[in-house]
């Protein structure tokens, strides 16, 4: 059962602002690896990686590798990263789960101790719960270690060893470093719903059971940890602006999967599905009924954890998708929007009229019937109903897949309660004014995510100190054509300007956005007077004109929200020498209409790159789409009297 979450939500407005004390520069860099001949398992790589350091000497973490057999596909293996939950370790099983899905996989140990046991095929028989040498900290309880300083406590470096094993992983050659993913089981979930907001890197998140807002859990075994039992009220400020996953979901954007079941006995559906709404990107909620709490099921049980991956990474089909359920006026009945109806058979009203406990609550049945885009209950909530939600499923010969739900709406007096006021968190993408659905979350303009090339962090790096620097009066923003411009015609044209060249080779729009985001974005704190933008023309093949038009109203609207005062040229996407040309005329059509006449100019160059056979001049271009030093003569000159203007010059 899975829904789409709201897209730009966080914390309530009482909530404070988070504090990340992750060193993530640091942790996005290539851990050492280790050779060990430690807890072998047959057709698997066994060895350490380093992790965060812990009193100044790293952390050595124990890991299982695999990829599938046989050659690579073209860019590499896709790779799940397996984030174990309490009591858990690295299991073999796991790695090979994915590995027969066609996706290479690591399985680390993350509470200090090497495989032990011999549960889900950990071979040895070792004893549970062994360490090593170089281990980091072991898990003490609910955050149990709240008294040591941050970098010595567990779940600063649980967190970090998941983000080593991404960065490692990144750099394997097999691997195709753009289709990284990360599964979480239990505590593990609730660590992958941390790190989502960490590192923005992965590809998908797919929590299972566990999540975030522990501390709102009514469960009692989960509420001892916390006031008026245990914690000061410094140490709950901490673990509500550091730990736990709330503080980092507005921040995370990558599509995300929440799996669990309606009744699960330790992470209740109503903190959990209040995790999957906090999201700030594509975030679903699915559940399965009567699913069972542990490792093994947990990648085993829900069919749909590999079909949201290859939804993501391998443009597979997409799991059905539920808006938040309605209140008829007319009749009282419940309905709900959706999208997929060849792909499930059933639908029902999942709800409870119980109070108290969460996980102690019985729930009812009510069947919906299923319209081409819309469910309808086939009889009204009853009296005192507390909470629903509205789940589908696809049964073939008692096979269930394809389970999708709502979100959970609570009632009071058998009224909806509506969902809570969020403000957007501080590095929030603005929002265009309607919002536009992507059935594919990865092809999605508007939200951040690393670009496909392998300079994309270095040249990054390079503008953020060059923002750093300060004294910029001109920025361009782009993709390989404005990172193209030959240096000395820049320098000449534009050098007296404090101009500087914020292009990256490969950007797609949802590129350029990542390159905005945090505190090391590339205008963070920059106050240039005019910012000249040209991006798009790589979102071509897979977006329509409509979507990208979108995706770059977003980015000017980002562009004034970092720099209100700077004015903005939009210019038009050039003209290719390729067959992309309609969709290039029909973006510019469409752009064309964000001018403002004050703060945003449009300016279209493309009859100067064009002959009168309306094809695109060779002289001006060094291949398909890339000018020629005539090219930037021309674009110079086309521009240069609406930027004179625009400069005040």
């Amino acid at each position: 059962m899975m829904a789409l979450a709201a897209q730009a939500v966080c914390a309530s407005a009482e909530a404070e602002r988070r504090t990340v004390v992750w060193d993530t520069k640091a942790l996005f860099e290539v851990p050492k690896v280790h050779a060990t001949t430690e807890r072998p398992a047959k057709g698997l790589r066994s060895f350490f990686y380093e992790g965060a350091d812990n009193k100044g000497k790293p952390t050595w973490v124990f890991a299982y590798y695999a990829a599938p057999e046989g050659t690579a596909p073209a860019g590499g293996w896709p790779a799940v990263v397996c984030a174990h939950g309490g009591g858990g370790t690295a299991y073999p099983e796991w790695v090979r789960h994915w590995n027969q899905r066609g996706y290479a996989a690591i399985a680390m140990d993350l509470e200090g101790h090497l495989p032990g046991g011999d549960a889900h095929q950990v071979e040895g028989n070792f004893p549970v719960g062994e360490g090593h040498e170089n281990a980091g900290p072991s898990r003490i309880d609910w955050f149990g270690d709240r008294d040591l300083p941050d970098q010595e406590q567990w779940f600063y470096h649980a967190v970090a060893d998941v983000v080593r094993a991404n960065s490692l992983l990144r750099a394997v050659k097999e691997i195709n470093r753009q289709k990284i993913g990360l599964t979480g089981i239990s505590w593990g979930g609730t660590i992958a719903s941390t790190v989502a907001g960490i590192d923005p890197r992965f590809a998908f998140v797919i929590p299972v059971y566990g999540g975030g807002y522990i501390h709102e859990s009514d469960n009692p075994g989960l509420a001892q940890w916390f006031p008026p039992k245990n914690m000061t009220e410094a140490q709950f400020h901490d673990y509500r602006t550091k730990w736990d996953p709330s503080a980092h979901l507005p921040h995370a954007k990558m599509p995300m999967l929440w799996v669990s079941s309606v009744a699960d006995p330790v992470f209740q559906i109503d903190i959990f599905a209040k995790s999957a709404r906090a999201a700030a990107g594509p975030s679903a909620l699915c559940l399965r009924p009567w699913m069972i709490h542990g490792h093994g099921n947990g990648w085993q049980d829900a069919v749909e954890i590999g079909q949201f991956a290859d939804q993501i990474v391998k443009d597979g089909p997409a799991l059905p998708r539920l808006a938040r359920p309605q209140m008829d006026d007319d009749t009282g009945l419940v309905t709900t929007r959706f999208l997929g109806k060849e792909d499930i058979t059933e639908a029902w009203i999942y709800l409870t009229t119980s109070k108290g406990i969460w996980k102690s609550r019985e729930w009812q049945f009510i069947q919906c019937t299923i319209g081409e885009k819309e469910l309808v209950a086939q009889k009204r909530l009853p009296e005192g109903t507390t909470a629903f939600l509205v789940y589908v499923f696809k049964d073939v010969g008692g096979f269930r897949s394809n389970h999708a739900a709502s979100e959970l709406v609570l009632m009071d007096g058998g009224t909806p309660i509506p969902p809570e006021e969020r403000e957007a968190p501080a590095e929030a993408d603005a929002a265009p004014d309607k919002p536009m659905v992507f059935p594919n979350p990865a092809t999605n303009p508007t939200i951040p995510a690393v670009g496909g090339v392998r300079w994309f962090w270095s040249t990054h790096a390079r503008n953020y100190e060059r923002r750093k620097a300060g004294n910029i009066d001109l920025c361009f923003l782009g993709d390989s054509i404005t990172q193209g411009w030959p240096g000395d015609m820049f320098t000449g044209y534009y050098g007296k300007l404090n101009a500087v060249n914020f292009g990256c080779g490969g950007d797609k729009i949802q590129h350029l956005l990542m390159r905005l985001e945090g505190d090391d974005g590339e205008l963070r704190g920059a106050t240039p007077k005019v910012v000249v933008l040209m991006i798009g023309i790589n979102n071509t093949g897979d977006n329509t004109a409509e979507e990208i038009a979108y995706g770059i109203k977003n980015m000017v609207k980002r562009i004034k929200k970092e720099c209100p005062e700077t004015k903005v040229l939009l210019l038009g996407l050039l003209p290719t020498r390729g067959n992309q040309n309609d969709k290039v005329k029909a973006v510019n059509a469409l752009t064309a209409k964000f001018d403002d006449r004050e703060s945003v100019r449009f300016l279209d160059m493309g009859a100067k790159f064009v002959g009168n056979d309306g094809k695109a001049i060779d002289a001006l271009y060094r291949d398909e789409v890339h000018l020629s030093r005539k090219g930037y003569e021309v674009w110079h000159a086309t521009m240069n009297p609406l930027l004179t203007e625009m400069m005040g010059r």
